[in-house]
């Protein structure tokens, strides 16, 4: 194998014979085979302003339900998209429209479609939220006019779609608003029945102006103490003036606990002063707080709920198309292919390869025959060398 370029050297003409061929076939067939031309349709998904109207009339509620109905449509509005594209309904259209199985000299129509999206290409750029449309045909005008009609159909069975999905959203969305109406009023209902039976009006004022008075009653029936010991220094204690301090004592002392402890009446229920107990005002709070929260809830709950109604209403009166063409299709002036000087660099290539194999192949042979016959020799020699009673043996 040393001797390969020498080998080939000595074999160019037939190189270039084979070389020259290849050249000449691979460019009779690029410059020979029809041209195909494509043209493009490139469309997004229509942009929704109901949201940003939403947003601007809900605060911030309206603008995160806005940004997370965009995240979480997009990729599904361009998927949908080329789902439609690619269904059945739009492409038996186009082949009746463009009488395709003629053109494709096909006999069925499965085959004609086959044959159709071996023409025809859909591709989504989730980044770019788009849809793009090729087709091609070897009549320029063809090709365009298919594509369009894909985008034009295509956006009529999309509205339908989207019509009939609004119409069921809206009704599902109509119920869900209805019962969260219902939950609205429930946990208001139980809000107003708790501050009604506990008299409560702003637990935050009512719960400081118990401490007040907690703090008033306990001064006063200190002093009261004070007076009673000072005058049970001097005088007995049957006196009507000790008598008359130990009562007041007393009667503060119970107004303490009243205010101090909850008290229950007959029915087990608070009796509901217009100053809860001072004791009472924690567990007050938490329940009151879970009202508050329950209410809050519901009402945020409401409020998106009515607002995602509102946006469905709007899409199914919309009478615009469901998404918006970007690049139309237009003309191809160009061919998209044969690419004829790929063509050539391959057919060059291969032609290249096969003189090579072809000049090599029979010096492989060659030198591969001579192999064997020289292990043959080599085999017979040794037997030759070996003692008769060996070889007898």
């Amino acid at each position: 194998m040393n001797d390969l370029p020498k080998i080939l050297l000595r074999s160019w003409r037939r190189i270039a014979a084979v070389i020259t061929v290849g050249i000449i076939g691979a460019g009779s067939y690029a410059f020979l085979a029809p041209a195909w031309y494509e043209s493009t349709l490139t469309v997004v998904p229509r942009v929704d302003s109901s949201g940003g109207m939403l947003a601007a009339a809900g605060g911030a509620l309206g603008g995160a339900l806005d940004l997370a109905s965009s995240l979480s449509g997009a990729g599904g509005d361009i998927e949908r998209i080329a789902a439609v594209f690619k269904s059945r309904s739009v492409t038996d259209e186009a082949i009746k429209q463009f009488k395709l199985m003629e053109r494709y000299d096909e006999e069925y129509m499965e085959h004609t479609r086959k044959a159709l999206w071996q023409h025809c290409d859909v591709s989504t750029d989730k980044k770019g939220n788009a849809v793009t449309l090729t087709c091609e045909d070897k009549d320029p005008v063809l090709a365009q006019q298919l594509a369009q009609f894909f985008g034009d159909y295509g956006n009529r069975v999309f509205g339908r779609v989207s019509a009939g999905s609004a119409t069921e959203e809206k009704k599902f969305l109509g119920k869900r608003v209805a019962q969260a109406r219902l939950d609205v009023d429930g946990s208001s209902k139980k809000l107003q029945e708790f501050q009604e039976r506990h008299k409560l009006i702003d637990l935050g004022e009512q719960a400081k102006s118990v401490v007040s008075a907690l703090a008033s009653v306990r001064g006063e029936q200190m002093t009261k103490e004070i007076q009673l010991s000072y005058l049970q220094s001097f005088a007995t204690a049957d006196e009507a003036s000790a008598q008359q301090l130990k009562k007041q004592i007393s009667i503060l002392g119970g107004k303490f606990n009243t205010l101090e402890q909850s008290r229950l009446a007959a029915d087990g229920k608070p009796r509901g002063d217009l100053f809860p107990a001072a004791m009472a005002v924690p567990a007050l709070k938490f329940d009151l707080e879970q009202l508050y929260r329950e209410q809050k809830i519901n009402e945020t709950v409401f409020l998106m709920l009515t607002q995602q109604l509102e946006m469905a209403r709007i899409n199914e009166s919309r009478d615009t198309s469901t998404f918006q063409v970007l690049d139309d299709a237009v003309v191809p002036t160009f061919r998209a292919r044969p690419h004829r000087m790929m063509i050539l660099a391959a057919g060059m290539l291969l032609s290249l390869a096969l003189a090579i194999a072809w000049v090599l192949l029979p010096v492989w042979r060659q030198q591969a025959a001579a192999g064997a016959a020289a292990a043959g020799a080599a085999a017979a020699a040794v037997e030759a060398s070996r003692p008769s009673s060996l070889r007898a043996a």
